[in-house]
């Protein structure tokens, strides 16, 4: 994890104003209009220099050698300056070569340095530096020392790397260790050298008048700074590894400091600057090196026992000005850095944290800190349950975002355990490892095993509580069971998977929702009745995935089915001839149940609805006398939740049947397997009966069952509607000390309502139900101080509705409270120009606009109060005054 952090470093200052910035734009124009000039400079030294290549005997101090040098210098042409110095160097007395070969020690080391990445380059200017040191051993210069010391400082990485992944390496921990105790002295003492010698060069640079001679000065003091940074940047990582080597039973505490004030440097912290003081935008986080000091930086905090500080650092590097990988990463090496000091229950409450946050795509630093996860709490005491803990949840974190190939990778490689009772995730891996072996084999016996353990993981409580993971588990047993071509039961389970995974990324859910009519169709070659149900599968695909390309092909399929089929009628009598003695009598009475509750359903004209659904009730109760001494519950379940749902639904609502057939249903309710859809429905049916009974009580019971069971299921919905009505009535009652009990129920409801009804922008500029629940969604992340959360809601309805006022006040409150003052004051901004000038709503708007541009150019937010505070000084009953006069006091008088 941590090498990459040693390559591609670029050393830059403290963040620049505004100013600043312009002052080296007009530079810059400079340049571009003098480019003529300058190239034909370029050309002429070039020229010059390869002149003075065949020339006489040259002396060092010869004027006219310094000044060919000083102008390369000045252009930066760095291989031109070696060239002409390795030339006037074979060409100079003796006695006067020493001065001239550490100026080319050090310039190699410049090289050096850029040239990490090119091996041939690297491997050429080494050579030069072995050339170089063989005739001039006193050249050996700090700058060449430092990197050299860099080749021995990857090497312990790597050996402390290994060891970090596996705490048993003792070899790797003597190897690294060994290494490390002798370079971070070297590096701790060349960095306190280069460090003095920039201070004097710069103060020197100051003192000179002569632009030429100024121009090159400032060069060399560019070169020795980046090598200067590099020194302090290796000190602070080989102190900080060394560090931890030493935690237990050595003494970590000198190496700790040394890192610390190393890191410190770097990032121009003072010794005595508290970390809660720090402004981000004066850590100049837009650089990677200085990022990765700051990383390097928290580590070294963690292993020394500072959390809060720690935490603090990380917090920081959050702040947009750092590199999106940068920032991607960070979580990872917090924990990691939590992990190497064994601040296991610290890790473990911070991973919590992460982990349900995860959403969206994968990313390589969500994968990064769920592998850490894995490796630490399988790969940790065999006997410890935050370890195991640990474990798990890098398992689910993974699983959460779809990575269940590379969950099965890790565990594999860390020789996990996959037992029976191992909770719902590494059952799911255990039976995902077996089907990916069956699908090797071919064997059936393995797809059965398979099968097994998939149906276990799936019957574990933990599944109901991660709806898009239980889907792609089930969507393997769906598959298993395709493959075993039991296609009625595949075809459910793909049905069911395809439900559970409507909200996820990639096209799983789709591929489900097309397999659910695959495997109705292949029995429709033996069995026509299985047609309707093939066709009712892909009106489902087309409802819920219309843009697919297998919706596409949809209307193509049904077109066929439906002329192939037999007419309902036909299949109703072919299945009314099975007699009670045949072996599928009870098999072909649970399909005339399906298909008279089909029939029914689609009916409309209320007559024949109600003799239709009389029918069923008569079907159902033959079935269930046939069905007393059947073993599959959950077949006769489903007919009794068809009878319910024709008692409850049908033309007119029969309170006392419907409660008698419910009765009949919550019976059987306890020999049916849990996670069946059967089970779902019954609790779905129980609410319905309650709203058209007006029983509140138990609406919200059964509301708040299918809201933590059923979540991704068609149920949902209709739970998720009840429940939000009954917090905003709460809402509306709630006493103060109440409110924010509350505000969470809001919050927990909205998220799930927000996501059955959708939440992406097309979704929401669509269905007026999605707009709704989106907002009062950001609203109520804003008031729970959920501020990120508020202004990603927020973004979504601005996709949808660009225009509207609440929602741009609403993203940019939150967007300036979570610290994202650049995007904040393009939403205040947009409201400045559209409110009525001097209204309070437009004096808000203006004080957010101001108070972001603090934030972000302060300069320029100083002369816009100014111009605001002149223009607008007051204004009547202004809500805004005390603001105001704090931003005046934060800007400066």
């Amino acid at each position: 994890m941590f090498r990459y952090l040693a390559t591609n470093l670029a050393v830059a200052g403290r963040k620049k104003t505004a100013l600043n910035r312009t002052a080296v734009n007009r530079t810059a124009v400079g340049r571009v209009s003098a480019g003529r000039r300058g190239a034909l400079l370029l050309v002429l030294m070039t020229a010059a220099v390869l002149t003075f290549a065949s020339a006489r005997t040259v002396r060092a101090d010869d004027p006219e050698e310094r000044q060919v040098e000083e102008f390369l210098s000045r252009l930066g042409l760095v291989d031109l300056q070696i060239r002409h110095l390795e030339r006037v160097l074979d060409a100079t007395d003796s006695k006067q070569q020493l001065p001239l070969a550490r100026r080319l020690a050090d310039l190699y080391a410049a090289r050096l340095m850029s040239a990490a990445d090119d091996k041939e380059r690297y491997d050429d200017i080494l050579a030069r530096i072995r050339k170089l040191g063989e005739r001039h051993p006193e050249a050996n210069t700090t700058a060449i020392q430092v990197m050299l010391l860099q080749a021995d400082y990857n090497r312990a990485e790597l050996q402390i790397g290994k060891w970090i992944e596996d705490r048993g390496d003792a070899e790797a921990l003597k190897s690294g260790a060994a290494i490390l105790s002798r370079i971070a002295p070297q590096l701790q003492a060349h960095q306190e050298e280069l460090n003095e010698e920039v201070e004097k060069l710069a103060i020197a640079v100051e003192g000179i008048e002569k632009p030429a001679l100024k121009e090159a000065k400032e060069q060399e003091l560019r070169r020795k700074r980046e090598v200067a940074g590099r020194a302090t940047f290796f000190a602070g990582w080989s102190n900080y590894y060394f560090g931890l080597t030493q935690l237990s039973g050595g003494d970590a505490k000198t190496s700790l400091d040394a890192a610390r004030a190393a890191f410190r440097r770097i990032l121009g912290l003072g010794a005595e600057e508290k970390y809660d003081e720090v402004e981000v935008e004066w850590l100049g986080l837009e650089s990677s090196f200085r990022s990765r000091a700051l990383i390097g930086l928290g580590l070294t905090e963690a292993a020394a026992g500072d959390l809060a500080g720690a935490n603090r650092l990380f917090t920081l590097l959050d702040d947009v000005s750092a590199p999106p990988e940068i920032r991607d990463q960070a979580p990872a090496f917090y924990l990691q850095g939590l992990l190497n000091a064994s601040q296991v229950e610290e890790a473990l409450k911070f991973a919590q944290q992460q982990v349900d946050g995860f959403s969206g795509a994968a990313t390589q630093g969500k994968v990064s800190f769920c592998t850490s996860l894995v490796r630490a709490g399988f790969g940790g005491p065999k006997d410890s349950p935050p370890h195991r803990a640990l474990g798990e949840l890098g398992v689910r974190g993974l699983a959460r975002m779809q990575q269940i190939a590379a969950a099965y990778q890790v565990l594999t490689k860390y020789n996990v355990e996959l037992a029976d009772d191992g909770g719902f995730y590494l059952v799911w891996l255990k039976g995902y490892g077996q089907f990916a072996e069956a699908e090797k084999t071919k064997s059936e016996d393995d797809y059965r095993a398979a099968a097994e353990t998939l149906r276990q993981a799936i019957d574990d409580p933990q599944a109901r509580k991660d709806v898009a993971s239980a889907g792609q588990c089930r969507y393997s047993l769906a598959w298993s069971l395709y493959r075993l071509k039991e296609y009625e039961k595949a075809a459910e389970e793909f049905q069911h998977a395809a439900t559970s995974l409507k909200g996820a990324s990639g096209d799983t859910a789709v591929q489900s929702a097309w397999m659910a009519f695959a495997s109705y169709y292949s029995l429709t070659q033996e069995e026509p009745r299985f047609a309707l149900s093939a066709i009712d599968a892909l009106e489902g695909l087309k409802r819920d995935f219309p843009g697919s390309d297998q919706a596409k092909k949809a209307d193509i399929y049904i077109m066929k089915l439906r002329q192939n089929a037999a007419s309902p009628i036909e299949t109703i009598r072919e299945l009314l001839r099975v007699r009670p003695d045949d072996d599928g009598y009870l098999s072909a009475r649970y399909d005339l149940c399906r298909l008279q509750h089909q029939l029914w359903s689609a009916e409309k004209d209320d007559a024949k609805k109600k003799d239709a659904g009389e029918l069923i009730l008569r079907q159902v109760e033959v079935f269930s006398r046939a069905a007393r001494n059947d073993d599959n519950a959950e077949r006769k379940l489903k007919c009794q939740l068809w009878a319910a749902d024709v008692a409850i639904n049908g033309v007119a609502f029969d309170a006392a049947l419907s409660g008698e057939i419910l009765a009949k249903a919550e019976a059987l309710v306890p020999e049916v397997t849990g996670g069946s859809s059967a089970l779902t429905e019954y609790h779905y049916r129980r609410l319905q009966f309650a709203q058209k009974s007006n029983n509140e009580s138990m609406a919200l019971e059964e509301s708040a069952w299918l809201a933590e069971n059923a979540a991704g299921s068609a149920y949902e919905l209709s739970a998720l509607i009840t429940l939000a009505k009954d917090v905003e009535d709460a809402l509306s009652k709630a006493s103060a000390a109440d409110r924010q009990a509350q505000l969470e129920r809001a919050g927990d409801v909205y998220r799930n309502l927000a996501r059955a009804v959708g939440e992406s922008p097309k979704v929401i500029a669509e269905v007026k139900n999605a707009q709704v629940a989106n907002a009062r969604l950001a609203q109520y992340e804003y008031d729970l101080g959920n501020y990120g959360a508020a202004a990603d809601r927020a973004q979504r309805l601005l996709a949808a509705f660009p225009d509207d006022r609440n929602y741009l006040r609403l993203a940019g409150l939150a967007e300036y409270y979570a610290g994202d003052y650049s995007t904040a004051i393009e939403r205040w901004r947009l409201l400045v120009q559209g409110l009525t000038k001097n209204t309070a709503p437009w004096h808000e708007a203006k004080y957010y606009q101001l108070a972001s541009l603090m934030h972000t150019d302060k300069p320029a937010a100083v002369m816009a109060y100014q111009q605001f505070d002149l223009l607008y000084p007051s204004v009547a009953g202004e809500p805004w005054a005390s603001d105001r006069e704090g931003l005046r006091k934060a800007l400066g008088e």
